[in-house]
């Protein structure tokens, strides 16, 4: 399945954010949106994901049968971002549970094995407003690359990572991006060298 974005923009009170974006994404690729601080990275992040409706032009999904809009198929997204909290009164077990119910996993993952992989088995059944940032962020990146969907979407991945787990990101990355097309929005080198094409942001303004 591929996600096609044609001649998509965002305004803003007067300002185009986004302007006249149209790309082909297609799966097993990791794509990145490149841009300096308020550039619109995750403006086109959210277009793409169907977050936000487009001022102008529209995505679709694409497969040999049929066509659709992407709004129409949210459900073949997953999304990591810093304005997705995740919910937090419950433990990483009760999430991750909640999210295989919702989504299901790829790769044939099973719940307690990605308990494991987050690298925080010995916090799973601690609520979540109790971990650190880091190991929140450890939370949405796992579930969402693990998901059984098309297209996953990371906004800034590693903002709140050190090294040691930023490492871990590109493990999870390796492990689970077969199949799917993966698409990162960040200024962060160590994210963008992880990517097999850059989009520049300032390019469609």
């Amino acid at each position: 399945m591929d996600l096609l974005a044609e001649h998509i923009s965002k305004l803003r009170g007067r300002q185009w954010v986004i302007r006249n974006f149209s790309y082909r994404f297609l799966p097993d690729k990791v794509y990145g949106v490149a841009g300096s601080n308020g550039s619109g990275k995750s403006t086109l992040l959210q277009l793409l994901s169907s977050f936000l409706e487009p001022s102008e032009g529209n995505c679709f999904l694409l497969n040999r049968k049929e066509k659709k809009t992407a709004q129409e198929g949210v459900g073949f997204f997953a999304v990591a971002a810093p304005y997705l909290p995740l919910i937090p009164h419950f433990s990483i077990r009760e999430w991750t549970r909640f999210h295989a119910k919702c989504k299901g996993w790829s790769h044939g993952a099973k719940t307690e094995d990605l308990i494991q992989l987050t690298g925080l088995a010995q916090h799973s059944n601690k609520p979540i407003q109790a971990l650190s940032s880091g190991m929140k962020q450890r939370i949405q990146i796992l579930t969402a690359l693990a998901s059984d969907s098309s297209f996953i979407f990371l906004d800034e991945p590693t903002s709140n990572l050190d090294e040691k787990s930023k490492q871990w990101f590109m493990d999870q990355l390796r492990l689970f991006k077969s199949g799917k097309g993966v698409i990162i929005a960040s200024n962060e080198s160590f994210d963008l060298a992880l990517c097999e094409h850059i989009i520049e942001v300032k390019n469609y303004k």
